[in-house]
């Protein structure tokens, strides 16, 4: 998990107008854009725990492979979270992972890209939070973990 969290780059969490959620990544050249401003992408989870990270990989002929990490320690990230996996219900049954997440990648620069992943471990870890108790999570901090270094002490 160490690996992941030292390839992951720097974004804050953001709604956009329409409601959807967005990434924006602080640094614009952790976004490659195609000759005429369209973004190509790829995308998957990566779980481990509370934590996941979303692999993302732009561009056609000079390619560029960013990490996301996903925190459901954090009690402020996991509100944005809980927004992210709404996205994958269903209104017909109201699961998570009905259908893929849906949020969007953007840069200060106004590039960007709206993207879809399955989100099946971060969803499955979220339930089971709502089936423990509160302080439940904090056993799952990481020392890797930005947000989980905003809580305190990691032990």
């Amino acid at each position: 998990m160490g690996s992941y969290f030292a390839q992951a780059v720097p974004f804050s969490f953001g709604v956009l107008s329409n409601g959807k959620p967005a990434f924006m990544l602080k640094n614009n050249n952790d976004l490659i854009s195609n000759k005429d401003g369209s973004v190509t992408w790829t995308v998957s989870e990566i779980g481990s725990g509370l934590h996941s990270f979303i692999e993302l990989i732009t561009g056609e002929t000079h390619k560029k492979k960013i990490y996301i990490p996903l925190c459901l320690v954090n009690p402020h990230s996991r509100k944005f979270l809980t927004l992210l996996l709404n996205t994958t219900r269903d209104s017909v049954d109201g699961r998570f992972n009905s259908r893929e997440a849906e949020t969007y990648v953007l840069t200060s620069d106004g590039r960007g890209a709206k993207i879809k992943v399955k989100l099946e471990s971060l969803a499955t870890h979220y339930v089971m939070l709502q089936l423990f108790p509160s302080h439940f999570a904090l056993k799952w901090k990481s020392e890797h973990c930005p947000f989980c270094r905003e809580l305190g002490e990691v032990e």
